[in-house]
């Protein structure tokens, strides 16, 4: 029996649903950076409350540098796991294992948490690069790739960007840093829940 050649349907079905993923890993990753980028903004407001307890700018280098030696560990980890798991898995495991160290990182108390909770998130979005990348490459052809990779390539200026202004302009109009954190969880919750909805792997899952 000869195979069925797609149709022009066919084809506009494809295209609607690439449109659709594109748009879901530029949010996502987006949503990342607003866990990402709420450290750098809620560092005054943390060394305010807990400069007698041993936080200073010395202390939160410390945070951010233990996130970047997580985050290269998890890239070598989640990358291979990734090849097994899948991107959409990968993907939304690293966004919402994030959206869970960031609750934990704002409902702590001390250094250790601070540090413990930074390590974790940055490990667990390791996952996102790699994940969106995979699933990326099964979306698009190899002559649309490169343009599709440019504009997610995007998605972490916008959301470092967006997350800074709307962070920053809750902490100058009276929200804590414990707020700034919950509220980036519930941020990147949220889109969370949009892209579980619209991502799917690969053209197959979708009957294309």
């Amino acid at each position: 029996m000869l195979p069925v050649a797609p149709t022009v349907v066919d084809d506009v079905r494809l295209r609607r649903w690439q449109a659709v993923t594109g748009a879901a890993l530029l949010l996502g990753y987006m949503g990342y950076y607003v866990c990402r980028s709420n450290l750098s903004v809620a560092t005054p407001a943390l060394i305010s409350e807990f400069a007698n307890r041993g936080v200073d700018r010395q202390a939160i280098g410390a945070v951010s540098s233990t996130g970047v030696f997580f985050y290269a560990i998890g890239k070598l980890i989640t990358g291979v796991s990734g090849d097994f798991a899948g991107g959409r898995t990968m993907f939304l495991a690293g966004l919402f294992g994030s959206v869970a160290a960031t609750v934990m990182f704002g409902a702590g108390s001390g250094l250790a948490v601070f540090v413990a909770a930074w390590g974790l998130n940055r490990f667990v979005q390791s996952a996102g690069w790699g994940g969106l990348v995979k699933i990326a490459s099964h979306w698009f052809s190899a002559k649309q790739y490169g343009t599709v990779m440019a504009v997610l390539s995007l998605s972490y200026l916008f959301g470092d960007a967006i997350g800074r202004y709307v962070l920053g302009a809750l902490l100058s109009n009276g929200a804590t840093w414990r707020m700034l954190f919950l509220i980036a969880a519930a941020i990147l919750a949220l889109i969370g829940v949009v892209d579980v909805a619209a991502l799917r792997s690969s053209p197959r899952d979708v009957g294309c």
